[in-house]
């Protein structure tokens, strides 16, 4: 009896090393099978549950997947060339990324090919409105929109801008903007006009939510169109409605303007006269801050509104003392 369990011990310690060499690689193999799912392989598209309740792979487990899942739902392109989708829809964050992407697009081009499939991204809103045509008018005032505006990129945006506007789901900012787009890019890019109806619509009641600078901007932006757009002095009442009001917080470039504007609609639109006695208030005090444009500007509206708001010429004092 003694010699057969000497011979038992004996066999386990024979085993014990072969055990001890095999722990390590069986560490390791365990190891790579916990990292598996966090590598996206070319033919996988993998995003998987996070496995808290192993310990301590699965806390770094929880942390990849949910990285992994939070780039899915932004994936945007690098290379121009690749087959990948632009981007792919994942609520905020994809579309803060599709903003940005919009706003900072190096050349009209890469902007084209970014707007042709973040149109129909189910995230595309005002934001993506506002910043798309507030950055086609730029790339246009600079002259990087020739060869490009016939693009078929276009129509498809001023659809799903329409679309927008009509279901209300645009803030005044963005009206403001598209506004203000449109008269700078109206004579450049074909069919911005077809967004007038819903602008339209909408606007008596943007607004009244727009600051002094969108309100100057829209003024401005309707003077520009009444000749080729002259349904866009259908907005001009609401406009004269509330600039009245927020004149006083109006800097010089902007009240230079809307007096200007206001030179240029006196004829269509008579609303617009409502608004020179609040600017005229307003104007000598900051016309020491004008640039020559402004100065122009104000000249300009003095001779011609003179006739219909004599009180304009309160300004020509100030402006003249401004003038070489």
């Amino acid at each position: 009896m003694p010699t057969f369990i000497a011979a038992r011990r004996t066999h386990s310690a024979r085993r014990r090393p072969l055990l001890l060499e095999l722990r390590k690689p069986l560490r390791c193999l365990i190891s790579c099978l916990l990292w598996l799912p966090c590598f996206q392989l070319p033919h996988l598209s993998y995003v998987g549950k996070p496995m808290a309740q192993v310990r301590p792979h699965g806390e770094r487990q929880l942390r990849t997947t949910m990285f992994v899942r939070e780039r899915r739902g932004s994936l945007w392109r690098k290379n121009s060339n690749s087959k990948a989708p632009v981007v792919a829809s994942g609520g905020k964050k994809a579309a803060k990324i599709l903003t940005s992407r919009i706003n900072k697009a190096p050349t009209a081009t890469e902007l084209l090919n970014v707007l042709n499939e973040a149109v129909d991204f189910p995230d595309f809103n005002y934001f993506h409105i506002s910043t798309a045509y507030h950055t086609l008018a730029m790339f246009h005032r600079n002259g990087l929109l020739q060869g490009l505006c016939e693009s078929p990129v276009l129509p498809k945006l001023h659809t799903r801008t329409k679309t927008i506007m009509m279901s209300q789901q645009i803030n005044p900012q963005a009206s403001a903007n598209v506004l203000w787009a449109m008269a700078v890019i109206v004579d450049t890019i074909p069919g911005t006009t077809q967004l007038l109806p819903a602008l339209i619509k909408v606007f008596p009641e943007k607004a009244a939510g727009m600051d002094e600078q969108e309100l100057a901007n829209c003024l401005w932006a309707s003077a520009q169109l009444k000749d080729v757009a002259p349904d866009m002095l259908k907005v001009v009442p609401a406009l004269g409605s509330q600039i009245p009001g927020k004149a006083v917080d109006m800097n010089a470039q902007e009240l230079s303007n809307c007096l200007w504007a206001s030179a240029r609609l006196k004829d269509v639109a008579p609303d617009a006269v409502r608004v020179v006695p609040p600017l005229v208030a307003h104007i000598p005090g900051k016309a020491g801050q004008m640039i020559e444009k402004g100065l122009s500007q104000c000249r300009l509206a003095l001779e011609e509104l003179k006739d219909v708001a004599p009180e304009v010429l309160k300004i020509e004092p100030a402006i003249r003392a401004r003038t070489p």
